[in-house]
């Protein structure tokens, strides 16, 4: 950590991270993984800490699972704002295992908002009691998708805020909907007027028909609509599953301009004089996926 402070940077409010010889940053689960390399099991329990054997009157706790928060995902306005939040849960068991579901932590996420009589504290949900929002509804690191698109740079929407903020470390804008998938509304397409959308779904029927719902709802509004399809990909597998198969960032990071860690885009490309050059500075968007037609005339994929 103190190599970290010498050569990086690390914002602790925000819950991110910057190592500048590396060029690589992220939230503390990459922060963990940067410093360790461990798998993603281990990072999560390594953030966890032990099992506590608490006890009550004598008497040990129930055994169920209990609750931990293990990432927290802040959703801004259009100035940097904080609108609401949402905590990740996973669920570990008394000896210190973390509970599975098909392979992959059994996960809940919450929602809450700022607290405008006090600073700094959070009051539970986002909605009242007769299920009207109290907060703006809005997509994942908008500051930065304004940004990208008016320099005219490709965004990716993706599902969970896992996911975006991994594309993040590798200088890709990329967003998505509080709620994953079947969550998405006309509130979150009206911010992508004639924007470059790339769709990258998890590979499961509900990511395919979250895929089409945000394809059809960005139509007419988005100037270009595209799905991607990542190789070798598992069933029910995704961005995060496909990072581990694919080229270490590492080796190809240094091609790409130095981002800005936090909600904020990443610097703008300089625009290239002639054809061949924007060819390969969208390559690096794009490779190395597949890419289906364009969605705009909205007959789908």
């Amino acid at each position: 950590m103190s190599a970290l402070r010498r050569h990086g940077s690390v914002n602790a409010n925000k819950k991110v991270w910057n190592c500048r010889g590396c060029r690589i940053g992220g939230d503390v689960i990459d922060l963990v993984q940067h410093l360790d390399g461990g798998t993603f099991d281990q990072n999560i329990a390594t953030l966890a800490g032990p099992p506590t054997n608490s006890k009550s009157n004598g008497k040990h706790h129930s055994a169920e699972p209990r609750p931990i928060v293990v990432a927290e995902y802040l959703y801004h306005d259009e100035n940097g704002v904080v609108l609401f939040g949402v905590d990740r849960i996973h669920y570990q068991n008394a000896d210190g295992t973390f509970v599975m579901k098909d392979g992959k932590y059994q996960k809940s996420f919450i929602q809450k908002r700022p607290d405008p009589a006090h600073p700094g504290k959070w009051l539970k949900g986002v909605k009242d009691k007769d299920g009207n929002r109290l907060v703006r509804n809005v997509p994942y690191h908008l500051p930065g998708m304004i940004e990208a698109a008016a320099n005219d740079h490709p965004i990716v929407i993706v599902e969970g805020e896992a996911k975006a903020d991994l594309l993040a470390t590798w200088n890709i804008c990329a967003t998505c909907n509080a709620g994953g998938a079947k969550h998405w509304g006309p509130e979150h397409s009206a911010f992508f007027k004639d924007a470059d959308v790339i769709i990258l779904p998890d590979n499961d029927s509900a990511g395919f028909e979250h895929t089409d719902v945000v394809g059809r709802s960005l139509t007419g509004i988005a100037k270009r609509i595209r799905r991607l399809a990542l190789p070798n990909l598992s069933p029910k597998g995704d961005i995060l599953n496909w990072a581990q198969l694919a080229i270490p960032a590492n080796n190809w990071m240094p091609r790409l301009p130095k981002r800005r860690i936090g909600h904020r885009a990443p610097r703008p490309m300089q625009r290239q004089s002639n054809q061949s050059n924007q060819k390969s500075r969208t390559s690096m968007f794009l490779m190395p996926v597949m890419i289906s037609s364009c969605r705009r005339c909205g007959d789908g994929f």
